[in-house]
Protein backbone atom coordinates (compact mmCIF):
# COMPACT_ATOMS: atom_id res chain seq x y z
CA UNK A 1 0.00 0.00 0.00
CA UNK A 2 2.73 2.45 0.82
CA UNK A 3 4.50 1.77 -2.53
CA UNK A 4 1.28 2.04 -4.38
CA UNK A 5 0.84 5.15 -2.75
CA UNK A 6 4.31 6.81 -3.91
CA UNK A 7 3.81 5.78 -7.13
CA UNK A 8 0.60 7.36 -7.19
CA UNK A 9 2.15 10.44 -5.84
CA UNK A 10 4.85 10.49 -7.83
CA UNK A 11 2.73 10.32 -10.90
CA UNK A 12 0.91 13.12 -9.80
CA UNK A 13 3.65 15.17 -9.34
CA UNK A 14 5.07 14.70 -12.89
CA UNK A 15 1.63 15.61 -14.63
CA UNK A 16 1.89 18.75 -12.21
CA UNK A 17 5.52 19.43 -13.36
CA UNK A 18 4.41 18.80 -17.04
CA UNK A 19 1.63 20.76 -16.95
CA UNK A 20 3.98 23.79 -15.33
CA UNK A 21 5.98 23.21 -18.72
CA UNK A 22 3.56 23.19 -21.65
CA UNK A 23 1.85 26.57 -20.32
CA UNK A 24 4.28 29.73 -20.83
CA UNK A 25 2.85 32.99 -19.53
CA UNK A 26 2.26 35.67 -21.51
CA UNK A 27 1.23 39.69 -21.78
CA UNK A 28 -2.66 40.49 -22.85
CA UNK A 29 -0.94 42.43 -25.73
CA UNK A 30 1.31 38.94 -26.79
CA UNK A 31 -1.76 37.27 -27.40
CA UNK A 32 -3.92 39.86 -29.28
CA UNK A 33 -2.68 38.93 -32.37
CA UNK A 34 -3.57 35.59 -32.68
CA UNK A 35 -6.54 36.18 -31.07
CA UNK A 36 -7.64 38.20 -34.06
CA UNK A 37 -6.47 35.94 -36.56
CA UNK A 38 -8.97 33.23 -35.41
CA UNK A 39 -11.52 35.72 -35.00
CA UNK A 40 -11.05 37.06 -38.51
CA UNK A 41 -11.26 33.87 -39.95
CA UNK A 42 -15.14 33.83 -38.50
CA UNK A 43 -16.46 37.32 -39.28
CA UNK A 44 -16.03 40.45 -41.52
CA UNK A 45 -14.38 43.26 -39.91
CA UNK A 46 -14.20 42.21 -36.01
CA UNK A 47 -13.95 44.35 -33.24
CA UNK A 48 -12.64 43.88 -29.78
CA UNK A 49 -14.37 44.21 -27.16
CA UNK A 50 -12.98 42.87 -24.08
CA UNK A 51 -9.10 41.44 -23.09
CA UNK A 52 -9.75 39.66 -19.84
CA UNK A 53 -8.00 36.34 -17.38
CA UNK A 54 -8.84 34.92 -14.66
CA UNK A 55 -6.95 32.90 -11.59
CA UNK A 56 -8.65 29.83 -11.65
CA UNK A 57 -8.10 25.94 -11.75
CA UNK A 58 -9.89 24.06 -14.52
CA UNK A 59 -9.83 20.55 -15.77
CA UNK A 60 -9.10 20.73 -19.94
CA UNK A 61 -8.78 16.87 -20.52
CA UNK A 62 -6.40 15.76 -22.61
CA UNK A 63 -3.73 16.67 -23.23
CA UNK A 64 -3.91 19.37 -20.61
CA UNK A 65 -5.32 17.79 -17.71
CA UNK A 66 -6.08 19.53 -14.42
CA UNK A 67 -4.53 23.17 -14.83
CA UNK A 68 -3.92 26.12 -13.17
CA UNK A 69 -4.86 29.89 -14.81
CA UNK A 70 -2.48 32.24 -12.82
CA UNK A 71 -1.83 35.80 -12.96
CA UNK A 72 1.67 37.21 -12.38
CA UNK A 73 1.10 40.93 -10.97
CA UNK A 74 4.93 41.89 -11.39
CA UNK A 75 5.37 40.99 -15.08
CA UNK A 76 1.91 41.80 -15.83
CA UNK A 77 1.51 38.02 -17.64
CA UNK A 78 -1.05 35.13 -17.40
CA UNK A 79 -1.69 31.84 -17.97
CA UNK A 80 -4.64 32.81 -20.60
CA UNK A 81 -6.14 35.92 -21.68
CA UNK A 82 -9.95 35.22 -23.26
CA UNK A 83 -10.51 37.85 -26.20
CA UNK A 84 -14.08 39.06 -27.01
CA UNK A 85 -15.11 40.50 -30.70
CA UNK A 86 -17.97 41.58 -32.30
CA UNK A 87 -18.78 42.67 -36.31
CA UNK A 88 -18.60 46.11 -37.00
CA UNK A 89 -21.81 46.26 -38.42
CA UNK A 90 -23.56 43.31 -36.40
CA UNK A 91 -22.78 43.73 -32.70
CA UNK A 92 -24.93 40.49 -31.65
CA UNK A 93 -22.38 38.33 -33.86
CA UNK A 94 -19.71 37.64 -31.33
CA UNK A 95 -16.27 35.66 -31.29
CA UNK A 96 -14.84 34.42 -27.97
CA UNK A 97 -11.45 33.53 -27.81
CA UNK A 98 -9.39 32.13 -25.19
CA UNK A 99 -5.74 32.07 -25.69
CA UNK A 100 -2.82 29.92 -24.27
CA UNK A 101 0.81 29.91 -24.88
CA UNK A 102 1.47 25.72 -25.37
CA UNK A 103 4.94 25.75 -26.95
CA UNK A 104 5.17 21.84 -27.03
CA UNK A 105 1.74 22.00 -28.90
CA UNK A 106 3.12 24.69 -31.56
CA UNK A 107 2.45 27.80 -29.42
CA UNK A 108 -0.45 29.98 -29.20
CA UNK A 109 -3.58 28.30 -29.57
CA UNK A 110 -7.64 29.05 -28.67
CA UNK A 111 -8.06 26.57 -25.58
CA UNK A 112 -11.94 26.67 -26.87
CA UNK A 113 -11.18 23.91 -29.12
CA UNK A 114 -10.60 21.94 -26.24
CA UNK A 115 -13.22 22.79 -24.19
CA UNK A 116 -15.78 25.68 -25.07
CA UNK A 117 -17.78 25.41 -22.48
CA UNK A 118 -14.56 28.03 -21.13
CA UNK A 119 -16.32 30.83 -22.94
CA UNK A 120 -19.67 30.85 -20.99
CA UNK A 121 -19.26 33.60 -18.66
CA UNK A 122 -17.61 35.64 -21.37
CA UNK A 123 -20.70 37.21 -22.06
CA UNK A 124 -21.81 38.67 -18.94
CA UNK A 125 -18.30 40.75 -19.22
CA UNK A 126 -18.03 41.98 -22.45
CA UNK A 127 -19.90 45.39 -22.49
CA UNK A 128 -21.40 46.57 -25.95
CA UNK A 129 -18.63 49.44 -26.75
CA UNK A 130 -15.85 48.66 -28.94
CA UNK A 131 -11.91 48.84 -27.83
CA UNK A 132 -9.26 50.59 -30.34
CA UNK A 133 -8.03 47.87 -31.48
CA UNK A 134 -4.73 49.02 -32.48
CA UNK A 135 -2.47 47.25 -29.52
CA UNK A 136 -0.28 50.74 -29.51
CA UNK A 137 -2.85 52.87 -28.74
CA UNK A 138 -3.85 51.17 -24.99
CA UNK A 139 -1.88 50.43 -22.53
CA UNK A 140 -1.02 46.46 -21.97
CA UNK A 141 -1.21 44.06 -19.00
CA UNK A 142 2.30 44.60 -17.97
CA UNK A 143 2.07 48.73 -17.96
CA UNK A 144 -1.38 48.35 -16.23
CA UNK A 145 0.47 46.48 -13.17
CA UNK A 146 3.30 48.39 -12.75
CA UNK A 147 0.82 51.33 -12.00
CA UNK A 148 -1.06 49.35 -9.98
CA UNK A 149 1.99 48.66 -7.83
CA UNK A 150 3.78 51.77 -7.54
CA UNK A 151 0.11 53.67 -6.92
CA UNK A 152 -0.26 54.77 -3.24
CA UNK A 153 -3.90 54.07 -3.10
CA UNK A 154 -3.26 50.38 -3.90
CA UNK A 155 0.07 50.19 -1.15
CA UNK A 156 -2.54 51.52 1.64
CA UNK A 157 -5.16 48.56 0.61
CA UNK A 158 -2.58 45.85 0.04
CA UNK A 159 -1.46 46.90 3.36
CA UNK A 160 -4.92 46.54 5.03
CA UNK A 161 -6.12 42.93 2.74
CA UNK A 162 -2.39 41.13 2.62
CA UNK A 163 -3.97 38.44 1.86
CA UNK A 164 -6.19 39.79 -1.13
CA UNK A 165 -4.16 38.22 -4.70
CA UNK A 166 -5.59 39.40 -7.74
CA UNK A 167 -8.29 37.26 -9.02
CA UNK A 168 -9.68 39.04 -12.30
CA UNK A 169 -8.52 41.48 -14.78
CA UNK A 170 -10.37 42.56 -17.83
CA UNK A 171 -9.91 45.96 -20.05
CA UNK A 172 -13.03 47.16 -21.54
CA UNK A 173 -15.36 50.16 -21.93
CA UNK A 174 -16.63 51.26 -19.18
CA UNK A 175 -20.30 52.36 -19.61
CA UNK A 176 -22.00 53.00 -16.16
CA UNK A 177 -19.40 53.82 -13.47
CA UNK A 178 -19.92 55.85 -10.11
CA UNK A 179 -16.35 57.32 -10.48
CA UNK A 180 -15.31 56.89 -13.80
CA UNK A 181 -15.97 58.49 -17.56
CA UNK A 182 -18.65 56.88 -19.42
CA UNK A 183 -17.54 55.22 -22.38
CA UNK A 184 -13.82 55.05 -22.33
CA UNK A 185 -11.30 52.50 -21.77
CA UNK A 186 -10.03 51.05 -18.26
CA UNK A 187 -8.58 48.31 -17.37
CA UNK A 188 -10.08 46.95 -14.09
CA UNK A 189 -8.14 44.68 -11.59
CA UNK A 190 -9.90 42.64 -8.72
CA UNK A 191 -8.29 41.72 -5.55
CA UNK A 192 -9.18 38.96 -3.24
CA UNK A 193 -11.90 35.96 -2.79
CA UNK A 194 -14.58 38.67 -1.89
CA UNK A 195 -13.55 41.33 -4.15
CA UNK A 196 -12.09 43.32 -1.15
CA UNK A 197 -10.93 46.01 -3.36
CA UNK A 198 -10.53 46.87 -6.72
CA UNK A 199 -8.11 48.53 -8.97
CA UNK A 200 -8.73 50.74 -11.87
CA UNK A 201 -6.40 52.28 -14.84
CA UNK A 202 -7.61 54.86 -17.73
CA UNK A 203 -6.23 52.80 -20.54
CA UNK A 204 -5.18 55.73 -22.40
CA UNK A 205 -4.33 58.01 -20.05
CA UNK A 206 -2.54 55.53 -17.31
CA UNK A 207 -4.53 57.68 -14.56
CA UNK A 208 -5.14 54.77 -11.56
CA UNK A 209 -6.71 54.39 -8.41
CA UNK A 210 -7.48 51.56 -5.93
CA UNK A 211 -10.95 51.60 -3.93
CA UNK A 212 -12.85 49.29 -1.52
CA UNK A 213 -16.34 48.80 -2.67
CA UNK A 214 -18.41 51.95 -1.23
CA UNK A 215 -21.84 50.56 -0.39
CA UNK A 216 -23.48 47.29 -1.73
CA UNK A 217 -26.13 49.56 -3.82
CA UNK A 218 -25.24 51.78 -6.41
CA UNK A 219 -28.03 54.09 -8.44
CA UNK A 220 -27.53 56.29 -11.18
CA UNK A 221 -28.98 59.10 -10.58
CA UNK A 222 -29.46 59.90 -14.18
CA UNK A 223 -32.36 58.15 -14.29
CA UNK A 224 -33.33 58.72 -10.72
CA UNK A 225 -37.15 60.14 -10.78
CA UNK A 226 -37.09 62.92 -8.73
CA UNK A 227 -33.56 63.94 -9.14
CA UNK A 228 -32.05 66.43 -11.29
CA UNK A 229 -29.49 68.78 -11.97
CA UNK A 230 -29.11 72.32 -13.79
CA UNK A 231 -28.66 74.17 -15.96
CA UNK A 232 -26.76 71.66 -18.24
CA UNK A 233 -23.99 72.59 -19.53
CA UNK A 234 -23.29 75.06 -16.63
CA UNK A 235 -21.16 78.19 -16.45
CA UNK A 236 -20.59 79.57 -13.02
CA UNK A 237 -22.78 77.03 -10.82
CA UNK A 238 -25.28 74.77 -11.12
CA UNK A 239 -27.76 73.29 -9.12
CA UNK A 240 -28.50 69.98 -7.65
CA UNK A 241 -31.95 68.65 -6.87
CA UNK A 242 -31.64 65.98 -3.59
CA UNK A 243 -34.93 64.33 -2.87
CA UNK A 244 -36.21 63.72 0.75
CA UNK A 245 -36.07 59.90 0.00
CA UNK A 246 -32.10 59.87 -1.14
CA UNK A 247 -30.97 62.83 1.59
CA UNK A 248 -29.07 61.49 4.76
CA UNK A 249 -27.06 63.93 7.50
CA UNK A 250 -24.32 61.38 6.31
CA UNK A 251 -24.20 62.03 3.17
CA UNK A 252 -20.61 63.66 0.83
CA UNK A 253 -20.61 65.26 -2.10
CA UNK A 254 -17.62 65.51 -4.78
CA UNK A 255 -16.46 66.47 -8.00
CA UNK A 256 -14.88 63.76 -10.52
CA UNK A 257 -13.28 64.66 -13.62
CA UNK A 258 -13.43 61.94 -16.77
CA UNK A 259 -9.90 60.33 -15.16
CA UNK A 260 -11.60 59.49 -12.08
CA UNK A 261 -9.84 62.18 -9.66
CA UNK A 262 -11.71 64.29 -7.28
CA UNK A 263 -11.55 67.75 -8.56
CA UNK A 264 -13.11 68.86 -5.32
CA UNK A 265 -15.14 68.10 -2.07
CA UNK A 266 -18.41 69.76 -1.67
CA UNK A 267 -19.85 71.09 2.06
CA UNK A 268 -22.48 68.46 2.00
CA UNK A 269 -26.06 68.77 1.94
CA UNK A 270 -27.92 69.91 5.42
CA UNK A 271 -31.22 69.25 3.54
CA UNK A 272 -33.10 67.76 0.98
CA UNK A 273 -34.14 70.14 -1.63
CA UNK A 274 -32.13 72.31 -3.56
CA UNK A 275 -28.65 72.73 -3.21
CA UNK A 276 -26.36 74.80 -5.23
CA UNK A 277 -22.49 74.34 -5.93
CA UNK A 278 -20.17 76.34 -7.59
CA UNK A 279 -18.11 75.94 -10.35
CA UNK A 280 -15.01 79.43 -9.67
CA UNK A 281 -12.12 77.48 -10.56
CA UNK A 282 -13.38 74.67 -12.32
CA UNK A 283 -12.00 74.49 -16.35
CA UNK A 284 -14.47 73.71 -19.03
CA UNK A 285 -14.78 70.28 -19.64
CA UNK A 286 -17.40 67.19 -18.74
CA UNK A 287 -17.07 65.97 -14.94
CA UNK A 288 -19.22 63.66 -12.42
CA UNK A 289 -21.25 64.98 -9.36
CA UNK A 290 -20.99 61.81 -6.79
CA UNK A 291 -23.33 61.89 -3.63
CA UNK A 292 -22.29 59.17 -0.91
CA UNK A 293 -24.39 58.09 1.62
CA UNK A 294 -24.22 54.92 4.65
CA UNK A 295 -26.85 53.58 2.00
CA UNK A 296 -25.58 54.40 -1.25
CA UNK A 297 -23.76 56.17 -4.10
CA UNK A 298 -25.47 58.22 -6.78
CA UNK A 299 -23.59 59.73 -9.85
CA UNK A 300 -24.56 62.14 -12.35
CA UNK A 301 -22.82 63.71 -15.22
CA UNK A 302 -22.48 67.43 -16.20
CA UNK A 303 -21.02 69.65 -18.80
CA UNK A 304 -18.86 73.21 -17.64
CA UNK A 305 -18.79 75.84 -20.03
Amino acid sequence: MRLFSTIFLALILFATSLNAQLFTDFTAEDGYDKAFSIADSSMDNPKLKLIASIVDEVDLGVPFGLTKFNIDLETGKATTWAYSFAEASDSTNVVHVIIADVAPLGGKMNLLEFDDSLGDNIDEWAPNGFLNTDENAWIGSMDFFDKILSDSSYQTLAGKFPDAQVSVVALANNEVNILFSIDEPYWNANFGENDEFTCVTHALTGVTTCYEPLVESVINLGNYAGFNLYPQPANQGLTLIIPDELWSNDSKLFIYDVNGQIVQQLTSPRRAGEFFIPLVGINSGVYFIKYQTSENVFSIKFTKE
